[in-house]
């Protein structure tokens, strides 16, 4: 797999087109020492691939511009997807004051890309979100109903109390552009931030996967798991409409700390199956603070399924797939 010695790899996005695909990736040096240093020091790295398994590495994608107010900091996780002869990669700023804010950039070839010059396209809107909160991690689906996309984000609904309100923001656009703010699609009261969510459309059903980790869940979420504990891993929810509802609330178990797997994300694979790929350094380094003072249990809690999903290790491709049954 994909793992350059002199970097840090965490959140990744990836396109495929034709027989290549093409990896985005947040990446920050090992020169750093301190994992936890990387949040201001990303960038967005470019690798391809024909099998999933062997990558080349390109060009980095994005290099924050600091000089931006948007982007004074650095860069955070995005999206990309092909809109006619072109590509859109919608992508996070990050800066001080304002926290993170969704930026565009464009590319004719996948290689040089471009920002927006107008940039941030998409702000923290007050009418359904706390706009001291959380904005940032949006994955680009397609309008499944006509033209137009829709993008769905980490946030923070300002209808839930202070401490409860991570939540699932949704927008629309026709042009990458102007955006329609819409409400949440989920906003259980059970996350404090719900990360890098994905949208899938399987078997007629719509899956909505996020990633949860001990330190942004709540006192409600670790009762309605009891008597597991909060762990590294993904879950999902599911819905029969795009813009939801989505449910069960407390989310269904897709992997756990065991499975070593964050952040899943589900891509047809060469042979047509369907495969999940995610990033692992270790969370017991990145975290190793908040471990020395909580209790880890393991294997986790698996919530009651009403589609049962497994994860199968394919000895052909060397990873691991997601089966829905």
């Amino acid at each position: 797999m994909f793992a350059p010695q002199d970097k840090f790899i965490t959140d990744y996005w990836i396109l495929k087109e034709g027989a290549e695909y093409h990896l985005f990736h947040l990446q920050a040096p090992r020169a750093l020492v301190d994992p936890d240093k990387r949040h201001a020091n990303h960038s967005i790295g470019h690798a391809v691939s024909q099998d999933l398994k062997n990558w080349t590495p390109l060009p980095d994608a994005l290099r924050p511009d600091r000089s931006l107010p948007h982007e004074s900091i650095s860069l955070a996780t995005g999206s990309v997807i092909k809109h006619g002869a072109t590509y859109f990669m919608l992508y996070v700023g990050c800066c001080g004051e304002q926290g993170h804010s969704i930026c565009l950039a464009t590319s004719q070839d996948l290689i040089k890309w471009h920002k927006y010059p107008g940039n941030p396209v998409l702000d923290k809107d007050p009418r359904y979100y706390d706009v001291k909160g959380c904005w940032a991690d949006p994955f680009i689906v397609k309008n499944p109903d006509g033209e137009g996309f829709y993008i769905f984000f980490k946030a923070h609904a300002s209808s839930q109390p202070k401490g409860y309100r991570g939540a699932i923001g949704a927008a629309f656009s026709k042009d990458f552009i102007k955006w329609d703010v819409l409400p949440p699609v989920f906003s259980p009261g059970l996350l404090l931030e719900p990360e890098v969510p994905a949208v899938y459309h399987l078997d007629g059903k719509y899956y909505l996967i996020m990633m949860t980790i001990p330190p942004v869940v709540t006192d409600l979420y670790a009762q309605k798991i009891y008597p597991a504990t909060p762990q590294w891993g993904d879950i999902y929810v599911v819905s029969d409409n795009l813009l939801g509802p989505y449910g069960p609330a407390e989310g269904i178990q897709l992997t756990k700390t065991k499975d070593e797997m964050m952040m899943v994300r589900l891509i047809k694979n060469p042979e047509g199956g369907l495969s999940a790929l995610s990033w692992w350094q270790g969370y017991e380094y990145y975290w190793k603070d908040w471990i020395k003072e909580h209790e880890m249990k393991s294997p986790a809690c698996i919530l009651n399924d009403p589609r049962s999903v497994r994860l199968e290790f394919s000895a052909k491709l060397g990873f691991n797939k997601i089966v829905i049954q």
